[in-house]
């Protein structure tokens, strides 16, 4: 069982390291194979995670609506106990110091 812990730890360790010499020297290993068409990703294959985002973003803002509440409710009940949490944490340490 230890055996298997501590293959799995240099096995993690090689594979990160790898994954930096990698991503620092990508380039000059692609150019030294002549295998260029490594470093370049095919445009349609790439997942259009801006656009989702920001579709998804716009919908949550605009028109989100949880039946009694929407996501500007629920966004500003959140920054209202935020700061509510920050007073109340700032009102402790004030008066310990005081007393001490």
């Amino acid at each position: 069982m230890k055996n298997k812990k501590i293959i799995n730890k240099v096995t993690f360790i090689s594979l990160l390291l790898l994954t930096f010499v990698f991503y620092w020297y990508g380039k000059e290993i692609a150019n030294y194979f002549d295998s260029k068409w490594i470093l370049k990703y095919p445009k349609h294959h790439a997942f259009p995670f801006a656009i989702y985002t920001t579709t998804f973003v716009k919908w949550l803002i605009n028109e989100a609506s949880f039946g009694l509440f929407t996501f500007k409710d629920v966004k500003r009940a959140a920054i209202k106990k935020t700061i509510e949490c920050c007073e109340w944490v700032n009102a402790k340490l004030t008066n310990e110091e005081l007393i001490k």
